[in-house]
């Protein structure tokens, strides 16, 4: 409405005006607001924002551009929220968390809560006017009766008959009032029966799905999913089981008046009332059964013999007084089969409850009675399993190739209960999400991926557990990186997203449109890996978040990135020492170090892209990725430009020269990486002028035919008590340079050893 109004005001000047001028007394009466209170700055401040916007944007012109400014600014708003809305919701959940619209739904219960007291009036009046009608009733029975008794006198006669005449009249009247009343609150409980539905859908069939999708996609890593919300939806649902019984009952009561005293309907006019009770039931039926919820599910991949937990919570149960006879929740564990034959609507309720006994497993502690808890906001009903275990489980049969961690189990908890007084008895059942049982670790990524493929793909009221077979790989490459992004801490950009993508169909300019099926997910090995594509990304998200969360977090890994890029863009860089962290195309769960370095190659050094064997969980369990990166000299800039020590100093481990020694007096020693025969871009520098120095030299005797002493050799001459003596004696001695002994001619031969001796001066060694 409000970006409707600038629009409106934008070439309207009049209109421009006094949009401009509300903006400015709002803030006025904003300020004087402020007076109030102690916040003196901001009242200065609202009023420096009026007059500012009072003068810089005066007269038409003035507060037309205002208009234009605040319009672009609300469009601009509207559209980040729009893309942050779209970007953090897969598709199906766009589609289904906002197909009905805004709805307030607090005012749509306020409304029915409305209509319950306006019925409860009608009601009462109607009683009244029922009980004044009955003691009519019964006066005018008397007067007919001391008429018929044959002892009155004729003045006594008269007067009885004109009494009755009157009753008469009068009961009449009564007897329309009160049909008529009957039937307007017959429509009052219609309207409200109609707002209960209308309530009811929207919080079944869309807030508490939404819940359940949200808590769903939170075993992907789905980071908007509060248990919190369920408190709200508690809220709700108490209300409106409230209005419903408070409904039923009036309904009742008004079943009762009408047995007192029927009163047929006009012709044409058909009694709605028993319909009405019927719905109430109905509905406070399919709201009670609906709202026993999971609260917290127990653990997707389920190891055999492993201790789990789970939460169960029904969201009416504190205000239906449910808790004065507690009831008892059972956990089972059933199969696909099973749970497709309990969710068949065509199935009876005796067969459903046979199937509901039946069970393909043996669970442990799997009984236990809710009870009312105060979480802080409200009072709830629930029950906690927390030491359940699972000791046998039956296997259906295998299906083409399908494998044991393709099959799909689910934990079914059931309950009964009365309602008002044993009136009514419900029985309650709930399904948890998706279970993949397994017996070993070897098992669980492949179960993970079972897990990750349904939650993502699994669409609303399917049979259970029916997902797709393909999917699109937008679609795929959004669950894989709300996984990633919450083991990592920060989500995957385009590029790796390409980079994942060329796995699977190879280098493409556009992915929108590919298909990826399950087999090449998860079961088909990757070309020409031995390993799937699934078993390479997960055991990189576990190598991460185990190791390398916060280097990720603080984007130091480029991660998914193919070789050759990481390459192409080192040599590009022409920085020698110049490094990438990318993950390893052939190993399981590696990590490479890429960098630009120069390797010896016989008599000369070769720059180029040199990669260090990948590091794995067990390579990071002895010394931390941050300080590997901190022991190799080679390794200098992270790429593009980075320095390392800016980079990763936060991340190194304390230095161990400062580690104090053990209690039995030994000094601690740490283990480092060396990086054998790569020169260090120091070292390069430091023998190009080595060599450089040597060009510009001549020949002296201590010289040999490939190069000249170090100057660390000099250094450790110079340090000798005899290297003195020998610079006396160079000194003192009176000789031709020409006449040294050449040793060269006996080691290289005559022709390497010749030289003009004009050009072999000595140098001193002093």
């Amino acid at each position: 409405m409000l970006v409707y109004r600038f629009s409106v005001g934008e070439n309207n000047p009049a209109s421009a005006n006094d949009l401009r001028d509300n903006l400015c007394a709002q803030l006025m009466t904003k300020a004087e607001e402020q007076e109030r209170s102690e916040n003196i700055i901001n009242r200065f401040r609202l009023r420096e924002c009026a007059e500012s916007i009072q003068n810089h944007f005066s007269g038409d012109q003035g507060a037309m551009k205002l208009v234009q400014t605040v319009r672009h600014c609300l469009n601009a708003e509207r559209e980040i929220l729009s893309q942050v809305e779209n970007s953090a919701q897969p598709y199906y959940q766009q589609q289904m968390f906002h197909q009905s619209g805004p709805v307030d739904l607090n005012q749509i219960l306020s409304d029915i809560a409305q209509e319950k007291i306006k019925c409860e009036n009608a009601l009462r009046l109607l009683q009244q006017k029922q009980e004044h009608f009955i003691i009519k009733y019964q006066d005018n029975a008397q007067t007919e009766q001391q008429i018929n008794s044959g002892k009155c006198s004729r003045e006594v006669l008269g007067k009885l008959q004109e009494k009755k005449r009157l009753l008469q009249n009068e009961l009449t009247t009564l007897a329309q009032q009160l049909l008529n009343e009957r039937l307007a609150l017959a429509d009052l409980l219609q309207n409200a029966i109609n707002g209960m539905m209308e309530a009811q859908k929207i919080i079944l069939e869309e807030r508490l799905i939404e819940w359940k999708r949200a808590q769903q996609l939170h075993g992907n890593g789905y980071p908007d999913f509060q248990v919190g919300h369920l408190d709200v939806l508690q809220k709700w649902c108490e209300d409106l089981a409230v209005l419903t019984w408070s409904i039923r009952q009036q309904l009742k009561r008004l079943q009762l008046l009408r047995q007192q005293l029927p009163i047929a309907l006009p012709t044409g006019k058909s009694d709605i009332v028993p319909g009405l009770l019927d719905q109430a039931t109905q509905l406070l039926s399919q709201l009670i059964t609906s709202t026993f919820v999971i609260e917290s599910q127990p653990p997707q991949v389920l190891k055999k013999d492993a201790r789990f937990s789970a939460k169960v919570r029904l969201l009416v149960g504190a205000k239906l007084s449910v808790h004065l006879n507690p009831p008892t929740v059972k956990a089972t564990i059933i199969s696909e089969e099973q749970a497709r034959v309990l969710l068949r609507t065509v199935v009876g309720q005796d067969q459903r409850a046979s199937h509901m006994s039946e069970s393909c497993g043996d669970i442990l502690n799997n009984s236990s009675t809710m009870e009312v808890q105060n979480n802080g906001q409200q009072q709830v009903l629930v029950v906690t399993f927390r030491n359940m275990a699972l000791k046998r489980i039956k296997r259906a049969e295998k299906k083409g190739n399908e494998t044991v961690t393709e099959e799909k189990f689910s934990i079914l908890f059931q309950s009964s209960f009365t309602v008002g007084e044993g009136e009514l008895v419900f029985q309650v059942w709930t399904l948890s999400l998706p279970v993949v049982v397994i017996v070993h670790g070897n098992q669980e990524p492949s179960a993970t991926a079972t897990v990750l493929w349904d939650n993502a793909f699994a669409q609303p009221a399917r049979p259970p557990f029916a997902v797709p077979d393909e999917v699109l790989w937008p679609d795929l490459s959004r669950a894989l990186n709300m996984k990633f992004t919450a083991a990592a801490g920060a989500s995957l950009n385009k590029q790796h997203m390409d980079y994942l993508a060329s796995k699977l169909f190879g280098v493409q300019e556009e992915y929108s449109n590919c298909l990826v099926k399950w087999s090449a997910f998860n079961k088909e090995p990757l070309s020409p890996r031995n390993f799937t594509f699934w078993e390479w990304f997960y055991n990189l998200l576990k190598l991460v978040k185990e190791w390398l969360h916060d280097l990720w977090k603080d984007g130091l890994i480029h991660g998914f990135v193919s070789k050759q890029q990481a390459s192409n863009c080192l040599l590009n860089s022409g920085k020698p020492g110049t490094f990438m962290l990318r993950f390893s195309d052939s190993e399981l769960g590696g990590l490479t170090i890429s960098f630009l370095g120069s390797r010896q190659n016989g008599a000369s050094d070769h720059v180029e892209v040199l990669a260090l064997q990948p590091y794995s969980d067990k390579d990071f369990r002895i010394r931390g990725l941050a300080d590997r990166v901190k022991d190799i000299p080679s390794l200098l800039w992270l790429y593009p430009d980075r320095k390392k020590e800016e980079a990763f100093l936060k991340h190194w481990g304390p230095d161990p020269s400062n580690a104090p020694s053990l209690d039995d007096g030994y000094v601690p020693t740490i283990l480092v990486s060396v990086v054998p025969g790569i020169r260090t871009p120091e070292q390069e520098r430091q023998q190009d002028a080595v060599q450089q120095t040597t060009q510009n030299s001549t020949f002296t005797p201590i010289q040999n035919a490939e190069g000249s002493i170090s100057p660390q050799d000099l250094a450790f001459l110079e340090s000798l008590d005899h290297f003195g003596e020998i610079n006396d004696l160079n000194t003192m001695m009176d000789y031709n340079p020409c006449d040294i002994i050449n040793a060269n001619q006996f080691l290289y031969g005559p022709e390497e050893s010749e030289g003009d001796p004009d050009h072999r001066e000595v140098e001193r060694m002093a």
